[in-house]
């Protein structure tokens, strides 16, 4: 009986000590990031028929391609 008061108030006093105190909250700390990747210029997008469109070099190599025998 003497053990299970002992063990008891071992676990009152301990639970006390480990109280945090709610005025003073723990701040988390955050990973450091690069700021040179979030810059304020704004990125141009390329335009739909330039993504779709063929360049002169490739027209050619297309039409040599194709007219060659074989």
């Amino acid at each position: 009986m003497r053990w299970i008061l002992s063990a008891v108030v071992l676990l009152l006093t301990s639970a006390c000590s480990s109280y945090s105190d709610p005025n003073h909250p723990v701040k988390p700390d955050f990973p450091q990031t690069n700021q040179q990747l979030f810059s304020d210029k704004i990125a141009q997008v390329p335009s739909l028929e330039s993504l779709i469109s063929l360049r002169p070099a490739q027209n050619q190599d297309i039409q040599k391609f194709v007219s060659r025998e074989g």
